[in-house]
């Protein structure tokens, strides 16, 4: 067999590729005959004669560059870290274009390095008490002013009793400083727990949310039934954050008068430092010439079966000399140079691709290319049959068409 990696099959090789593959085609319609699921065949085609096939010879190239693009950055403003943070693994930078970093071995592989600017790196104290301030809701006095008593969400302050609204008058029950605090079902009023330490039989009427219109004797007229059961008559309910003292435990704080210093972190001091960064990144770039869109069986078969040849790319400054001509302007522009590129890695590799047709099989049209073994052979339906199959199933169509259309 001809020189397959360079030249590609030869006429006559390609001739015995395409006869070894209709014979395949052949040996597998006549096992589908013996079987009786198909119409006997003609016996099998030699291979073609000279002038009986047409054969175009396209040069396949897959160019590929990887490069490694370098860049360096300096951040504007200085970084910083709560406490004394560690930078002693950092490299340290007077002037960050002169900074010397080895491009890498492999343009495939990245790097992100950090840097320090030399002498930039300090730790300042912060104003804070060891990274806690004075808390200011309470102003550090531990307890905030808080409303001893609130409207009662029973009645909300509405009619809570309503004989003193007829009266005018609203005393105070001996005794009673406060507005009570608020019940729930099951409790009992004052009134109430007396009655039933006294044994009285008086029916126990249901107070709090549950007993909504129901009354009760009112703590300051003393009238039976007149008063809301939430709040016994005083329209406001002791408070349950300061038990009614009027000052309450700070929440910001936690009753402790101090919060942590956000500034710092709670430190005591922070970190400053001017910061850059090298980062080296790999950039892919690939081309396959011609950019002819090939069957997508082809395509499938040139990446499992094919033998493809690498070509010498020395530092991949210019293009191989096994390319083709009209494959090399194309290359030559993807292998410009790149900003900040200091790194490339270049590969090129051929195929020599053969589409045969045959003046006495008109209907398929053959795809040559060298294997690791033979030439390797795909068979595909031509332009021709694929339009005279389409006109076939859209006339079967519109026959059904008419004939429903009939018989409508």
């Amino acid at each position: 067999m001809a020189d397959a990696l360079s030249d590609g099959p030869s006429d006559e090789e390609i001739h015995e590729a395409i006869a070894r593959r209709r014979g395949w085609a052949h040996a597998f319609r006549t096992v589908r005959t013996a079987l009786g699921t198909r119409t006997a065949v003609p016996p099998p085609a030699k291979a073609p004669a000279k002038g009986h096939a047409r054969i175009e010879r396209h040069q396949v190239v897959r160019f590929e560059i990887v490069r490694s693009v370098e860049t360096r950055t300096e951040d504007s403003k200085d970084s910083e870290r709560n406490g004394s943070f560690d930078l002693s693994d950092r490299p340290r930078y007077k002037n960050l274009t002169e900074y010397a970093v080895e491009p890498p071995e492999d343009p495939r592989t990245r790097l992100d390095l950090p840097l320090v600017r030399l002498g930039s790196e300090r730790e300042i104290i912060c104003g804070c008490d060891g990274g806690r301030i004075i808390c200011p809701e309470c102003s550090g006095e531990k307890r905030r002013p808080c409303p001893p008593a609130v409207v009662c969400p029973d009645c909300a302050g509405v009619v809570p009793c309503t004989h003193c609204e007829e009266t005018g008058k609203r005393r105070r029950r001996a005794g009673a400083k406060q507005p009570p605090v608020r019940r729930t079902s099951g409790q009992q009023t004052a009134g109430q727990r007396t009655a039933a330490q006294q044994g009285s039989t008086a029916q126990q009427r249901p107070v709090g949310p549950d007993a909504a219109g129901t009354r009760i004797a009112c703590a300051f007229c003393k009238q039976p039934d007149v008063a809301c059961a939430g709040c016994e008559g005083w329209g406001e309910i002791r408070c349950d954050l300061c038990g009614g003292k009027g000052r309450a435990a700070c929440k910001e704080c936690k009753a402790s008068g101090r919060i942590t210093h956000e500034q710092c972190g709670g430190e005591g001091s922070v970190t400053r430092w001017r910061a850059a960064r090298i980062q080296q990144t790999p950039h892919r770039d690939s081309l396959e010439l011609p950019e002819r869109d090939w069957p997508a069986r082809v395509r499938a078969r040139l990446n499992r079966d094919a033998v493809w040849e690498p070509l010498d790319t020395g530092q991949g400054e210019k293009v191989p000399d096994g390319v083709d001509r009209v494959h090399r302007a194309r290359i030559t522009q993807r292998l410009a140079h790149q900003p900040h590129e200091i790194k490339r890695d270049v590969s090129v590799r051929t195929l020599r691709l053969a589409r045969v047709e045959l003046v006495n099989d008109p209907h398929r049209v053959f795809y040559v290319f060298p294997g690791k073994t033979e030439p390797q052979v795909v068979r595909l339906p031509s332009r021709q049959w694929v339009q005279r199959a389409s006109g076939i199933a859209a006339g079967v169509v519109a026959l059904l068409v008419l004939v429903l259309v009939l018989l409508n």
